[in-house]
């Protein structure tokens, strides 16, 4: 027998949750409901990193606190998941 692998950097990776996937994001502003396309990455153990999404050329971050509702394609399923924001990066992830 052989060693055990090493855990997973990346819990999700089966699931096609990987940095360079198109992300689309929900989160509730006030009281109507905003949509940004944007990208992932790095996905960790207990986090997932993403692009500040664009809006127009402009930068519209992802308030701290906020609830998004998440959605991205792989091997033609639709993936969701909901998760909450810790804040941004000085680098603008």
């Amino acid at each position: 027998m052989g060693a055990s692998l090493p855990p997973r950097n990346n819990p999700f990776g089966t699931q096609g949750l990987v940095p360079g996937i198109p992300l689309r994001v929900e989160v509730q502003v006030g009281r109507e409901v905003k949509t940004f396309a944007t990208q992932v990455e790095a996905v960790g153990p207990q986090h997932i990193s993403v692009l500040v999404p664009m809006h127009r050329l402009q930068r519209r971050p992802l308030p701290s606190g906020a609830i998004l509702r998440c959605e991205y394609f792989f091997r033609g399923r639709r993936w969701r998941f909901a998760t909450e924001t810790i804040g941004s990066s000085p680098d603008g992830t």
